[in-house]
């Protein structure tokens, strides 16, 4: 009797602690780095938590005449099912400010997160990645300017969001993608998919930069969007209700048999 008793406060007790995390809203990066900063207080979406945004020092600055960028400015959008599967499109949240960077200016956003399978277990496959924009300017290649760049690092199973690489010690492997749009292929989106043996977790820099300041200035660069979407493998995961009802029936029992045993005494 007082092992069933044990047996059903053990999963009231784990009942109780399996509450679901709030899932990921459409918000500013700014919301996201001020509820979703830590890795123990991420937003789910799908079968994926997503935590430990952040915004690198570096980021949001511009040189020239640029428009205006921030936090604020910089919109995140849950993809709940896309190309690839669910993840995050990361856009500007205001018709009257744009990711653009004209003649000799530059505008960047350095944005770092954590992806983890809910079921803790090595459920991530590949990431799928696109960068969509235009480019007026006559810059080539990666040329730092006149351009629309997405440089995309990230680590294999590392625990904590790579500011740069490489990855931290003790994190996985490392992995870098360079994604660009100029005036040859303006309008359209560069995109990539890297596939690779399953991980529990994924730590991502994003790097976009959008210039007009290269070796040959005098265009105009625009981020139109940025995607970033993950596919996972068959995951089961246990409902908090199913939890509940398994500790309810166990409850039961423990009275079921305690009035049996009572009676047998009478």
């Amino acid at each position: 009797m007082r092992k069933v008793m044990f047996l059903v406060v053990l999963s009231i007790i784990g009942a109780g602690q399996l509450k679901a995390d709030p899932a990921c809203p459409t918000a500013s990066l700014a919301f996201y780095v001020a509820n979703f900063g830590a890795v123990a207080t991420p937003c789910d979406i799908g079968t994926l938590a997503f935590s430990g945004f952040g915004a690198a020092a570096n980021g949001f600055n511009s040189s020239g005449p640029a428009s205006a960028g921030g936090e604020a400015n910089l919109l995140i959008t849950p993809i709940l099912s896309g190309v690839d599967g669910v993840g995050l499109m990361l856009t500007y949240n205001s018709t009257t400010v744009t990711w653009t960077a004209n003649a000799t200016g530059a505008l960047d956003a350095e944005v770092p997160f954590e992806v983890k399978c809910l079921s803790g277990t090595a459920c991530l496959t590949d990431v799928f990645m696109s960068l969509t924009g235009t480019s007026t300017g006559t810059g080539t290649g990666t040329d730092p300017g006149n351009n629309d760049l997405l440089t995309e690092t990230y680590c294999l199973g590392a625990a904590a969001p790579p500011p740069t690489a490489p990855c931290a010690p003790g994190g996985g492997s490392t992995v870098q993608n360079t994604l660009v749009i100029n005036s040859s292929n303006s309008g359209a989106t560069v995109q990539k998919t890297d596939t690779f043996s399953a991980v529990s977790q994924l730590s991502i820099a994003k790097d976009a930069f959008a210039g007009g300041n290269g070796a040959f200035p005098g265009g105009t660069s625009t981020i139109t969007q940025i995607l970033d979407e993950f596919s996972t493998g068959p995951v089961t995961t246990p409902e908090p209700s199913a939890v509940l009802m398994l500790g309810s029936g166990l409850l039961g029992l423990a009275v079921f048999s305690i009035r049996r045993r009572r009676r047998s005494l009478v």
